[in-house]
């Protein structure tokens, strides 16, 4: 889906992948599947097919024309929102990690220990390497290089750490991933286009409420990160097109629910973090005359290349 918004996209500057607020949506589609004893993978096919009809009729009915109102606030409370969501499910995963069920008993509080190290570790190294271009030492296109890629770069470091330093193989807990050809999307999900005809007419129907729902939630996220993307701070040439990538989505979405996967739209924070990590930033000098003397200010300005 990034291939396709980066080539036929509007704004190829968008960043496009799962958002928290359709996994926190899928999480109670999922509970509805549970208590209806609904196959939730091709329930939810028909929850995106809802949801592409509804992002079409919005493009074509020119409803992005509301863009206009979206302002800068907007967007940065909506950004904010994504962040709070992030931070609850990293407290949230950091205390299950002293209910983790190993024996004997004490590793429990090991492995939880063991977890918050990581996870301040993570954090600090992180911001440190993020603000590296500000470092006064290191050759620019470095510094440059560990402000881009710092958070992937600890992630790395620190998991193979993980690895390093352990008393115990079953701490710290660890995902575990079955092989590809073992995993349930290729076992069925990839065909559950072919089961979808086996839903009952009335779950068809009451799939309308998770697809207007998704379609909603795409138009405001989509339409503020591609808005935040192009800011005026950044200088982007290229127009919007809030139309033509609402239309682009619709078809992603149709293709994720036919294929058993949860659809995608634009996310925050990468979106802006993308347009910014592709900017050059320079010095702008602003001359102000007072009583005949010069007072040198300046200020920060980002020109796209």
């Amino acid at each position: 889906c990034g291939i396709i918004q980066s080539v036929i996209g509007g704004q190829p500057l968008l960043i496009v992948g799962v958002a928290e607020p359709i996994v926190i949506i899928y999480h109670f589609m999922d509970i509805y599947c549970k208590r209806s004893d609904l196959n939730f993978t091709v329930w939810s096919a028909w929850a995106c097919v809802w949801a592409t009809a509804f992002l079409i009729l919005m493009s074509v009915t020119n409803v992005c024309y509301g863009i206009k109102w979206f302002t800068r606030f907007c967007g940065e409370s909506f950004g904010m929102l994504i962040a709070i969501l992030f931070l609850q499910q990293s407290i949230k995963g950091l205390v299950d990690e002293f209910s983790y069920d190993v024996e004997p008993t004490y590793w429990q509080t090991v492995n939880g220990i063991f977890g918050l190290l990581l996870a301040f570790i993570f954090v600090w190294s992180s911001y440190t390497l993020c603000q590296a271009r500000t470092w006064k030492f290191g050759e620019s296109f470095i510094r440059a290089i560990l402000a881009d890629y710092g958070f992937f770069l600890m992630i790395i470091a620190l998991s193979g750490l993980s690895f390093v330093l352990k008393g115990n193989p079953g701490v710290p807990q660890r995902i575990d991933v079955p092989p590809l050809d073992q995993s349930v999307w290729v076992k069925s999900g990839i065909y559950t286009i072919y089961d979808m005809g086996s839903v009952d007419a009335a779950q068809i129907v009451a799939a309308i409420i998770p697809g207007f729902v998704i379609s909603v939630l795409f138009y405001f996220d989509h339409s503020v990160s591609s808005q935040l993307a192009q800011q005026q701070d950044f200088n982007v040439g290229r127009p919007s097109a809030y139309h033509w990538d609402l239309l682009v989505l619709s078809g992603m979405t149709l293709l994720c629910g036919l294929l058993g996967l949860p659809p995608v739209n634009g996310v925050l924070p990468q979106a802006p973090l993308h347009t910014k990590s592709l900017c050059s930033k320079s010095k702008k000098r602003k001359l102000e005359e007072l009583e005949g003397l010069e007072s040198g200010a300046y200020e920060d300005e980002y020109d796209f290349h």
